[in-house]
């Protein structure tokens, strides 16, 4: 099994002034739904993690429930919505 090796930022955000307001994890298949999931995620509190996770119970979903509890070890707020949750909170059809 390979390891994840973390790369450094780009220049641009090693910058002491910048600072990201919140990650969005999200799986590719919703990558076209960009404005769905972008705008719940303006509404959580800055610096919060938002996790959609697939919706099939695969690996990838096992994986970010472990980046979550990883995230929430560390002090950071995480949500965690299934992608039918993501499309009854944000009104989407």
């Amino acid at each position: 099994m390979s390891r994840l090796h973390l790369h450094r930022p780009p220049r641009a955000l090693r910058w002491r002034h910048v600072g990201l307001d919140n990650i969005v994890l999200v799986p590719a298949s919703l990558l076209p739904h960009k404005a769905t999931y972008q705008a719940l995620a303006n509404t959580l509190p800055r610096g919060e993690l938002l996790i959609v996770l697939p919706s099939q119970n695969t690996t990838g979903q096992h994986l970010l429930h472990t980046v979550a509890t990883l995230w929430r070890a560390k002090g950071r707020r995480v949500t965690v919505l299934d992608v039918d949750q993501l499309d009854a909170s944000t009104g989407a059809t």
